[in-house]
C-alpha cells in the first residue's frame, strides 16, 4: 500500500514529464491531500466550522503566490511545497495558483537556480561554485508558514527574493 506522499511524488513526476497537464495535476493532488487530511483528523478534534466543511468532501479554497518581475533574482526559480510535497514552481514575473482542500496546510518555498539562465550567462566554474553546498542547487528558503484554507477562500502571498533571502508576504 503506497502512502499519499508516494502518490504525490508519482503525480508530480507525471506532471514534470508532461504526461498530465497542470490542471489535471492540481485536481488529482487536491484529491490526495483531502484524503490525507480526512484520515489524519479525528471527529473529536474538529471545530463546528471544520465539521461543516468536512461534510462536503469537495470543499476547496485557493492559494495564489505572486512573484513580481525583478532584475535581482531573475536566475532563481522557486519550488512551492504544500505539506512538504513539491506542488509547483514559480519564476520571476509569474503567478502560481492551486486549489487546496479546506483545512490547515504547511506552505514552504525553496529557491533554486534556474539552470537555463545560468548556463547562458555564467561560466562553468561559477555555476559549480553555486552548488558547493552538498552538491545541491537549493540555497535559500522562506520560513514555512501554516495556512488555513476555508471553503471558497483565496489566500494570496507576494513572493520576494532578496539578498540571500526568500520572503512570503501576505496580501489582503
Amino acid at each position: 500500500m503506497s502512502s499519499q506522499y508516494d502518490d504525490l511524488e508519482k503525480l508530480a513526476d507525471l506532471n514534470n514529464k508532461g504526461i498530465i497537464s497542470e490542471e489535471e495535476f492540481n485536481k488529482e493532488k487536491a484529491k490526495i491531500l483531502n484524503i490525507r487530511n480526512s484520515a489524519a483528523t479525528t471527529e473529536a478534534s474538529l471545530s463546528s466550522n471544520e465539521k461543516m466543511s468536512k461534510l462536503d468532501n469537495n470543499a476547496m479554497g485557493t492559494l495564489v503566490i505572486i512573484r513580481p518581475s525583478a532584475i535581482y533574482g531573475a536566475a532563481i526559480i522557486c519550488n512551492i511545497n504544500i505539506d512538504e510535497c513539491k506542488v509547483g514552481k514559480v519564476s520571476h514575473g509569474e503567478t502560481f495558483s492551486i486549489s487546496l482542500p479546506v483545512g490547515h496546510h504547511k506552505l514552504s518555498v525553496i529557491a533554486d537556480y534556474n539552470e537555463k539562465t545560468i548556463v547562458g550567462s555564467l561560466t562553468k566554474i561559477t555555476s559549480q561554485l553555486l552548488r558547493l553546498d552538498n552538491m545541491s542547487s537549493s540555497f535559500m528558503s522562506a520560513t514555512p508558514l501554516l495556512i488555513n484554507i476555508h471553503e471558497g477562500q483565496t489566500v494570496k502571498f507576494k513572493l520576494l527574493i532578496g539578498i540571500a533571502s526568500v520572503k512570503l508576504e501576505p496580501l489582503s
